[in-house]
C-alpha cells in the first residue's frame, strides 16, 4: 500500500497520473469534504505525505541494501581470486637456519651461472666482517604514520633509525666467488629479494648500484650485535649497505642477482 501511494504521488506531481492519481488530487483540492472515514481535507493532505515519505524512504533502503550485496558479491571475488600464500615462502615460517637457501645467480656479464649457500656454508667459506652502520627507515616518522593508521607493531614516537654491529660475509667475496668480475662493465645493478611478498604474491625487492655493491662494507648479515639475527631484523639472513636508506637493505634474504637494470619492484 506504501508503495502504491507513493508512486500516485510521483504521477500527480509530474502529469496527473492515471485514474488512481487523479482521484488522489480531486480529494486533497476538497477543502471541506470528508471521505468516507470522516478524515478532513488537513488530515487527508497528512496521511498522503506521511504514505509517499515512507514508500520513498522504503525504496531508498532497498538501493542501499543491493548495493551492499553487491559490494560484498565483489569482495567476496576478489577475495577468492586472490594468490594463496605458501606457508614455505612465508618469511615467519623460516625458523631453521640450516633450512635456508640462498641463491646467487649472474644472469649477464662475462661469466654466467649461479650457486646456491646455506647459512653454515655462507659461514664457513667466507670470512666474516663486523661493521658499525646505522640503519635508516626512508618513511615518514612513525609517530606521524600512526595519525594516520595505529601500527602496534611501530609504537616509537621517534623517526625509526638505529646503530648497531652487523656481522655477516662481504658481498663482494660472495659475487666474485659466483663468477662475479668485479671490473664488468656490463653489470650495472644488484638485485635482491626476500621471502616476505605482498598480497598479490610478489616478493620484496630492491636494488643498490653494481660499484656499491662491490664495497668491502656491504655485507651478508646473520649476526647483530654479537648475536644470530632476530625474526624482525631478517633472520636468517639479511643485506646490510652502509649509507643507503633501509627499504634497500632487504630481510629474509633468499635471492641475489645480477642486472643491467635497477629492480623493477615498486619497493624500490
Amino acid at each position: 500500500m506504501l508503495g502504491r501511494a507513493t508512486i500516485s504521488g510521483f504521477l500527480v506531481g509530474r502529469n496527473g497520473g492515471g485514474s488512481m492519481g487523479r482521484r488522489a488530487l480531486s480529494r486533497l483540492q476538497q477543502p471541506h469534504e470528508r471521505d468516507d472515514h470522516g478524515r478532513s481535507r488537513e488530515d487527508r493532505r497528512a496521511t498522503f505525505l506521511v504514505a509517499c515519505a515512507s514508500g520513498a524512504a522504503a525504496a531508498a533502503l532497498g538501493i542501499y541494501v543491493l548495493q551492499q550485496r553487491r559490494i560484498a558479491f565483489a569482495d567476496d571475488k576478489v577475495a577468492s581470486e586472490r594468490p594463496k600464500r605458501s606457508k614455505e615462502l612465508h618469511f615467519l615460517e623460516l625458523t631453521d637456519a640450516s633450512k635456508h637457501q640462498l641463491r646467487v645467480e649472474v644472469l649477464n656479464g662475462k661469466k654466467q651461472g649461479s650457486v646456491t649457500l646455506n647459512v653454515d656454508e655462507l659461514k664457513k667459506k667466507f670470512k666474516p666482517t663486523t661493521i658499525t652502520s646505522e640503519v635508516h627507515c626512508e618513511s615518514k616518522k612513525p609517530a606521524e604514520m600512526s595519525k594516520e593508521k595505529e601500527d602496534k607493531e611501530l609504537s616509537s614516537h621517534d623517526t625509526a633509525v638505529s646503530e648497531t654491529n652487523w656481522t655477516g660475509a662481504c658481498l663482494r667475496d660472495v659475487l666474485i666467488a659466483a663468477g662475479v668480475d668485479p671490473n664488468d662493465d656490463t653489470i650495472k645493478h644488484i638485485h635482491f629479494e626476500g621471502a616476505d611478498f605482498d598480497p598479490a604474491g610478489n616478493h620484496y625487492g630492491a636494488s643498490i648500484p653494481f660499484h656499491k655493491a662491490m664495497s668491502p662494507e656491504v655485507l651478508i648479515a646473520y649476526e647483530m650485535n654479537g648475536e644470530p639475527l632476530s625474526k624482525d631484523h631478517g633472520f636468517p639472513l639479511r643485506v646490510v649497505v652502509p649509507g643507503v636508506t633501509g627499504a634497500r637493505q632487504v630481510k629474509w634474504l633468499t635471492a641475489i642477482r645480477t642486472s643491467e637494470e635497477e629492480s623493477p619492484r615498486h619497493w624500490q
